[in-house]
């Protein structure tokens, strides 16, 4: 294509190149890794990643036996995937805000089109999770139950019980979720409605669960998809009815408390299992719910690409796993799915320094 920096060349002439599926690695066999993110600075996209977590995570890969190096998700990167092509893209790229419901799909989408093997969703799966509404409505045909509610402008906020939760229907991390949020009245419903459209345009209204909230952390595909853990999230206030926002995110240590469940309920646990591969996870994948009054599990949400902060992350904390382990497990599982190793290894892999757990 003319003017776009680099040859463009089928898939057909350069085989050589692309990996084939289905051709087994010995273990331990070092790969280069591009782990793809989006570096956060001053300004950026509360969602983008530190330094510090881009680097502990560089390290737990490379503690794996592995090449890694960093790569940023902005224009350069189809130039630097070309001309130092990856076995493997570990993507963690939240994208750029402008690209709206879509900002997670560029990385999939631009690894499919280079006949790159890549960790995570496709794009599809990217879209569709970060689109609330859209993920609502294929879960809801699944069988496991969603507030009722919809898109604002759609649906009849009128005909919802109260209270009601209105929230961003394409953000990521809580972004625009605050105690105004949670509307104890139409009126107010309305008006956060218009407010939060002006500036981050379609919203979502549905009824609040009352109920305790848990995020549950799985790892792997298929018949090797296990649940390793959940988080249940307490609020540390009087209030009986409150929402895990982006307060309680950024001040966790003060407004809430986490609880971990090694053996996660059955009801969540099957729960879980059914919306990811409802919405095409792959590899690991955070999923949120509300039990209600009878313990029945309420699909909140899904994070197919969920932080990976060694700290604090929710996914890292619901798994109960060591971080080393647990990012090998995520690294294994995306390596069986592209039969770069046996699919009977995806749950056995340690690090070469099992005995050990690094310090970030």
């Amino acid at each position: 294509m003319a003017g776009c920096g680099f040859e463009s060349h089928g898939a057909h002439q350069h085989k050589s190149l692309y990996w084939t599926p289905g051709k087994i690695l010995a273990r331990r066999v070092e790969l280069k890794i591009a782990l793809v993110a989006n570096e956060k600075f001053p300004g950026s996209d509360p969602e983008y990643d530190p330094p510090e977590t881009l680097e502990a995570l560089r390290q737990a890969i490379a503690q794996h036996g592995h090449k890694c190096f960093l790569l940023e998700a902005d224009p350069s990167l189809p130039q630097h995937l070309t001309t130092n092509r990856p076995d493997l893209v570990f993507n963690i790229a939240e994208g750029p805000i402008t690209a709206g419901r879509n900002r997670e799909s560029l990385v999939p989408a631009l690894c499919d089109l280079l006949h790159i093997p890549y960790t995570g969703p496709d794009a599809w799966t990217a879209t569709c999770t970060l689109d609330k509404q859209q993920a609502r409505l294929l879960v809801s045909q699944s069988g496991v139950r969603v507030a009722r509610g919809g898109l604002f402008g759609h649906v009849r906020i009128e005909g919802l019980p109260l209270p009601l939760v209105v929230k961003p229907a394409a953000e990521g991390s809580s972004k625009g979720i605050t105690a105004s949020s949670l509307c104890r009245s139409y009126t107010e419903a309305r008006q956060q409605a218009i407010l939060l459209s002006e500036q981050y345009g379609s919203v979502l209204v549905e009824c609040y669960v009352a109920g305790q909230e848990h995020t549950v952390a799985l790892v792997g595909n298929g018949e090797s998809l296990r649940v390793l853990g959940s988080l249940e999230v307490q609020s540390t206030g009087t209030d009986a009815e409150w929402l895990y926002g982006r307060e309680q995110k950024l001040d966790s240590e003060h407004l809430v408390r986490y609880l971990k469940h090694t053996d996660p309920d059955h009801r969540l646990a099957q729960a879980a299992k059914i919306c990811f591969k409802t919405l095409g996870c792959r590899d690991w994948a955070r999923l949120d719910f509300r039990l209600d009054q009878d313990g029945t599990p309420v699909f909140i949400e899904a994070n197919p690409l969920p932080g990976l902060d060694p700290l604090g992350g929710d996914f890292v904390m619901a798994s109960c796993t060591p971080y080393l382990d647990l990012i090998g497990q995520c690294l294994q599982a995306s390596l069986a799915r592209h039969g770069m190793v046996p699919q009977e290894e995806c749950h056995v892999l340690r690090s070469h320094r099992s005995d050990q757990e690094p310090h970030y």
